[in-house]
C-alpha cells in the first residue's frame, strides 16, 4: 500500500518484464476496487465517503488466506480492504460509513468479485444510513418583551462542534478498532500524541500506525465489548474514559483479557483528535 495523504492509501499492482517492473492495471489497484464497489448495491446504502480513503491488502497472501478458510489456489487472489470517512459537516460530525469491507481480485482474470463467505464481514463494515435532514423543533413562545431567540437542532458552536461530534467520534474510533486497518486507526490520531506505548517523547501519527499494524499482523480477529464509557468536554477539549472486554485470536492462538482506556481528544477545525491514549490492561 502507498500513502497518497494524511490517512489515505491506495493499491499499485505491478508485473515484472524483461525491461523491469510495469503496472499491470490501467490504474492503481486500489482505485479499481473502489469502483468496483461503488458498482454494487451495498455503495447506496451509505453515505459516499470522501476522504480518508484507502484501500489496503488484506494479510494472508503467503497462504492463500487460509485463516480466513478458504482453499483458493496459490497465487491467484488478492483480498482488498476498503475504508472511508466523510467530512464534517453543519448537519453531521465526522462519519466513516465503510470500515474493513473486502472484496476478490482474481490476477487470472483480472476481475472482482465478493465471496459469499464475506457477507458477514461487509454487512458489519457498512454503517448504517445516516439522515442528513435535520429537523428544527417547534418554534418557542417567547414573550413580547424578550428578545428573538434563535433554535436550531445540534447546530456547532462557534468552534463548529455540534453536540453528536463527540459520539460520531467514537463511534468511528471504535469501528477502527474493528478494522484491519492501520491507516484508518491511525487517522484518529493527532500529528504528535502522548502515547503509552512510545518510551520516550512524543508519538508520531506513523509510529502508532507502525505500531497499530504490528497488533493487526499478530492479532488479525478481534472482538471488543462495551463494559463502561464517561466523556467530558471543556470548550474544545474532552476527555473519554473507555472499559471493554476483549478477544484476540491469530497464529499464535488466541488471548482474553479487559482494558481501560483514557484519551484525552482536541478539536482541530473540523473533528476530534486523540492527543493523549494510556491503555491499561488485563490478561484472563
Amino acid at each position: 500500500m502507498q500513502k497518497t495523504g494524511a490517512g489515505e492509501g491506495t493499491l499499485f499492482l505491478y508485473r515484472k518484464t524483461l525491461q523491469g517492473f510495469v503496472a499491470a492495471t490501467s490504474k492503481p489497484l486500489g482505485e479499481l476496487a473502489w469502483d468496483y464497489f461503488n458498482s454494487l448495491p451495498d455503495s447506496e446504502s451509505i453515505i459516499k465517503p470522501d476522504f480518508h480513503k484507502t484501500a489496503m491488502l488484506i494479510k494472508g497472501v503467503e497462504d492463500n488466506y487460509r485463516w480466513l478458510g478458504e482453499s483458493w489456489p496459490d497465487n491467484r487472489y488478492l483480498v482488498i480492504g476498503l475504508s472511508g470517512e466523510v467530512y464534517p459537516n453543519s448537519q453531521h460530525g465526522q462519519l466513516r460509513p465503510i470500515s474493513g469491507w473486502r472484496c476478490v481480485y482474481d490476477l487470472q482474470s483480472n476481475t472482482f468479485s465478493v465471496p459469499n463467505d464475506f457477507a458477514d464481514n461487509n454487512a458489519k463494515a457498512l454503517a448504517p444510513p445516516v439522515s442528513l435532514t435535520v429537523t428544527a423543533p417547534p418554534t418557542p413562545v417567547i414573550a413580547p418583551s424578550a428578545p428573538p431567540v434563535e433554535v436550531s437542532a445540534n447546530k456547532p458552536d462557534a468552534n463548529g462542534i455540534s453536540e453528536d461530534s463527540l459520539n460520531d467520534f467514537l463511534k468511528a474510533y471504535w469501528q477502527a478498532n474493528l478494522a484491519n486497518d492501520a491507516t484508518q486507526y491511525a487517522g484518529n490520531f493527532a500529528s504528535q500524541v502522548n502515547y503509552c506505548y512510545k518510551e520516550t517523547g512524543m508519538a508520531s501519527r506513523d509510529f502508532v500506525e507502525e505500531d497499530r499494524e504490528k497488533l493487526i499482523q499478530a492479532w488479525p480477529t478481534r472482538e471488543m465489548t462495551e463494559t463502561s464509557l464517561t466523556t467530558k468536554v471543556n470548550g474544545q477539549d474532552a476527555l473519554v474514559d473507555l472499559g471493554y472486554n476483549w478477544h484476540y485470536s491469530g497464529v499464535k492462538g488466541s488471548k482474553n483479557g479487559t482494558c481501560a482506556l483514557k484519551l484525552s481528544l482536541a478539536w482541530n477545525g473540523t473533528k476530534w483528535e486523540i492527543t493523549s491514549y494510556y491503555e491499561k490492561v488485563k490478561l484472563k
